[in-house]
């Protein structure tokens, strides 16, 4: 297909996503947000046309945006989001341009987690059983969860924000009262706690089949890392020397899209497997690409870019996807934040010069304050992608950039008298 006589309409900047739109000739709008725009991090390519709305969220501020910019009668092909919090907003500008998306029904199946679970149960496939809480501000005193362990969480976010683990209607009460000064998501749930590895399946649809499908595994469950403040590791199995993990997942993630309706475009899905009983749970899947660093993951070790085939997908041309499979394990890692005001910490060239170490950004810049707790599992100073020979090798590899990085990180400590601060210089400078 010819898709430089085509314009699609982009809510959220996707660097990936804008250089696709760039490269195949696609003429792309992008609505941007405050939040965007104050993070200084406007990474677009030339030629995009760039459209500031103050709240992306909001289908009423992009219209008047378009409208401003004298875009308003504009004919779109298409509406994209690579956003968590865009998908629905797109499928709902798309329906009201006639342009081609996601349907508003099926956006809502991967936008909302109790709606998509409630389908997933029913299409045959085990989850995590749940009660929904429709608003935090409103639980009742006497308030109980049916099960001895839960996870009191957003219904309807990304991240692992705003999730804490309950045992008792008490602690979800607690949580709720602690979440409220911070947060405008008022209806979640308490779901069923699921021990065991916590995969991930990143992936293409076309025509209604899975044409593609990467499974990968993260160190440690996203919940336990934010409560122990560790960073997110994440790595890929290999197809062929894992070929029996692929085997188990494939039917159960073809299953899942099926029933939520996915007819085409990426994924990202999350799972939850124990080995002594190989029971698979289906935990959540998000209509986008996944975050951190998956499409350079998936890039360096299939040759498949996600955001391109995001781009086919949305324009209704085939993804033309052409594997080329890298031996060897591949992975990333968060590099992480350390408590206090960031005033030192070691250069992209410099993490570049480490073993195994294929790819760097660093997120925030210096002078930023970081907590003494994790908010959610997006927070760090930056990321990293590495290979190795073996997964052993990449776990070492990793292990050693990670403790190598926070002992190169200086910070200021915060909430402190000016005499443990002169002490903390005194010891740190000398």
């Amino acid at each position: 297909m010819d898709l430089t006589r085509k314009r699609i309409l982009a809510v959220g900047i996707d660097k990936f996503f804008l250089r696709a739109c760039s490269r195949l000739g696609v003429e792309a709008v992008v609505v941007y947000s405050t939040t965007e725009k104050e993070s200084g991090q406007l990474d677009v390519p030339p030629g995009i046309r760039m459209v500031f709305a103050q709240e992306t969220r909001k289908i009423e501020s992009i219209l008047m945006a378009l409208a401003r910019e004298g875009m308003g009668e504009l004919d779109f092909d298409a509406v994209h989001s690579s956003r968590e919090d865009g998908i629905v907003v797109a499928s709902a500008l798309a329906a009201l341009f006639g342009a081609r998306s996601i349907p508003p029904r099926i956006a809502v199946n991967f936008r909302d987690k109790s709606v998509q679970k409630r389908i997933v149960r029913e299409a045959g496939l085990e989850t995590a059983e749940f009660v929904m809480v429709p608003d935090i501000a409103n639980i009742a005193a006497s308030f109980e969860i049916p099960f001895a362990r839960g996870v009191f969480k957003p219904s309807a976010a990304a991240g692992t924000a705003n999730t804490v683990a309950v045992r008792s209607g008490a602690d979800v009460i607690r949580a709720a009262k602690r979440f409220m000064p911070k947060t405008r998501v008022r209806t979640y749930l308490v779901e069923q706690y699921i021990s065991g590895d916590e995969w991930f399946v990143d992936g293409v649809v076309s025509g209604g089949e899975l044409i593609f499908a990467s499974v990968g595994h993260y160190r440690e469950p996203m919940l336990d890392l934010v409560v122990n403040n560790r960073p997110l590791i994440m790595s890929r199995f290999d197809p062929k020397v894992h070929d029996g993990v692929y085997a188990r997942v494939l039917p159960t993630v073809q299953t899942a899209l099926q029933a939520l309706g996915l007819e085409a475009g990426v994924f990202h899905m999350e799972l939850f497997y124990d080995r002594e009983s190989d029971r698979l749970v289906f935990s959540e899947c998000a209509a986008r690409r996944g975050g951190s660093f998956v499409q350079e993951e998936i890039q360096l070790k299939f040759g498949v870019d996600l955001a391109e085939c995001a781009l086919r997908c949305i324009l209704g041309d085939d993804p033309g996807i052409s594997l080329s499979t890298l031996p060897g394990a591949v992975g990333s890692t968060y590099l992480p934040s350390v408590p206090g005001v960031l005033i030192g910490c070691p250069r992209e060239e410099e993490i570049f010069g480490r073993p195994g170490v294929r790819g760097v950004s660093l997120d925030v810049p210096l002078g930023f304050e970081m907590p003494a707790e994790l908010p959610n599992s997006m927070l760090k100073i930056g990321r990293a992608l590495l290979h190795a020979d073996s997964q052993g090798e990449l776990e070492r590899k990793t292990d050693d950039l990670v403790d190598w990085f926070v002992g190169q990180v200086v910070t200021v400590p915060t909430g402190v008298t000016q005499g443990e601060l002169r002490r903390w210089h005194a010891e740190r400078f000398g």
